[in-house]
């Protein structure tokens, strides 16, 4: 049977959405958790929620490091056969999660690379589609937060892109081939953070943003 780890990488973290994160996420076989702040605070919360789970792994970093170092830490730290890279301040639909989990343990969707589906936005709205690599050059359909085989993601080198990581590991792993299949299911809610990293990635601008994602990829449209 396959296990399904959660990889968390947290900055700064938020107390109340964080033991939300790992209350609604606390099916997984395997969470860990990568937490970079300076704060005091850190500590504090990092004791309030270490004992939220037995499966639950916490490594405070010593330095804070940039979002791919630290969810590929986080990631590489996990011994399961499915990982989910999760932000912090997003929590599951847990009824929704558990099908998912369940169908993934028991090998329904061992033939595919990556299980995607829909999100829950803060509006009460669902986003997210299926894979179309035409379109992905455009623009990212596809949801943070997905399943990943963990053979694939370490072999295809992880996240690499400090701009938009997860749509530029999206079209890495595209172009060269890996299976995508979609879930016509909200899976988690995606909180809207003005401080968190979409928020100061869009002071860049769309045009500017999907240059580097494509630039990153080695894809030309």
């Amino acid at each position: 049977m396959n296990t399904v780890g959660l990889a968390i990488n947290s900055h700064n973290p938020d107390a109340f959405y964080l033991r939300d994160c790992l209350m609604t996420g606390s099916a997984f076989d395997q969470i860990y958790l990568y937490v970079q702040s300076y704060s005091p605070e850190a500590d504090d919360i990092i004791e309030d929620i270490k004992d939220l789970s037995n499966n639950l792994t916490v490594e405070r970093g010593e330095v804070n490091v940039d979002v791919v170092t630290g969810f590929n830490k986080a990631a590489g730290s996990l011994h399961n056969d499915w990982i989910c890279p999760f932000c912090d301040d997003d929590f599951f639909l847990t009824p929704h999660l558990r099908t998912i989990l369940g169908m993934l343990r028991h090998g329904v969707f061992d033939s595919y690379d990556v299980v995607h589906y829909q999100v829950q936005t803060d509006a009460m709205t669902n986003w997210g589609s299926a894979m179309d690599f035409e379109r992905l050059k455009r623009e990212n359909h596809l949801p943070h937060g997905s399943m990943i085989k963990a053979d694939a993601f370490h072999a295809i080198g992880g996240y690499r892109s400090l701009i938009s990581s997860d749509w530029e590991l999206w079209l890495r792993m595209a172009q060269a081939g890996y299976n995508f299949h979609f879930i016509d299911l909200p899976v988690y809610h995606f909180r809207s953070n003005l401080s968190g990293q979409m928020s100061k990635e869009a002071k860049l601008g769309f045009p500017a943003i999907r240059a580097a994602v494509l630039k990153s990829a080695g894809i030309k449209l």
